[in-house]
């Protein structure tokens, strides 16, 4: 029996990196002794995400019995393969190719896992968007830890003012002022500070009750839905582990507000119309009243 399960070593001992990993390791025989060979892979994290992916699929397709076979149809699905001819009886056999770190450089097994991704979203299980996946995964195995912020610039020190400068006239002053407010507005960044935007959450809890309360205040469906799924709210889930059935049900909270709306205005607009009709049959009668 040889497997490859990535773990962490914690002390004198080692120990699964996640919970898949640990299911990896429930298959090796209790109270065995085995023969194990450390080795420090150039990228763990990501050899991490492809049993995590293998774990989706199998978990989605009915005909799938365990993630190994998963891991299989996705190798396949991949062209991750190698094929073994018959010349004899004319057959074809598709093997699937090793993604252990001996057998891959990280540029190739980069290029397998996003190929994996992207049949796992356009074949296997249609309909899934690929940023959905990628933010489940990187739920199940984790974030990297994030770098450290850069030191804020220190403050310049205001320049006195020149006898020149004090005699410009006040009006050059507020059109100068103005043209400086302007460059600095078309210098920011479209996203750096969204309006509206909800108070940074610590957990999932505050996070549904924030984006609920942002919600509130937005009147335009598509810049909501574009912030919503944008790489700030993205980030946020993924810091805060905001699980995917969380963010679906925000995601059809936005609908739901929206259509709302949308009944609202279109129900307005109906009572304002038959207004306006009946003020117009009530013209004529008005008319003949005033002849008589």
């Amino acid at each position: 029996m040889s497997i490859e399960i990535p773990m962490k070593r914690e002390g004198n001992h080692l120990v699964p990196v996640d919970q898949v990993a640990a299911d990896m390791l429930e298959s090796v025989p209790a109270n065995t002794g085995v023969m194990v060979v450390v080795k420090v892979p150039r990228n763990l994290r990501q050899f991490r995400l492809a049993w995590a992916l293998a774990d989706i699929v199998a978990k989605s397709v009915d005909f799938l019995h365990d993630r190994e076979d998963a891991m299989d149809w996705l190798k396949i699905k991949a062209r991750h393969v190698r094929m073994i001819q018959d010349p004899l009886r004319g057959t074809v056999a598709i093997v699937p190719k090793s993604i252990a770190f001996a057998s891959l450089d990280q540029a190739g097994f980069a290029r397998v896992l996003d190929r994996m991704i992207y049949v796992t979203t356009t074949e296997i299980i249609p309909g899934m968007e690929e940023s959905s996946l990628r933010a489940e995964l990187e739920s199940i195995v984790g974030m990297d830890p994030k770098p450290k912020p850069e030191p804020a610039p220190k403050a310049r020190k205001a320049k006195k003012p020149d006898a020149q400068a004090a005699a410009q006239p006040e009006a050059s002053e507020k059109q100068e002022g103005g043209t400086d407010a302007a460059e600095a507005s078309a210098d920011r960044e479209p996203d750096a500070s969204p309006p509206n935007r909800p108070a940074q959450p610590t957990n999932e809890t505050e996070y549904v009750a924030a984006c609920r309360s942002w919600l509130r205040k937005q009147t335009e469906r598509h810049p909501s839905f574009d912030y919503f799924n944008g790489a700030i709210h993205r980030q946020m889930r993924i810091d805060l582990k905001v699980s995917t059935q969380t963010r679906k049900q925000l995601e059809k909270e936005i609908g739901e507000h929206f259509d709302a709306r949308d009944k609202a205005d279109r129900q307005a607009a109906a009572e304002a119309k038959r207004g306006g009709s009946a003020g117009d049959d009530r013209q004529p009668g008005q008319a003949d009243s005033a002849a008589n």
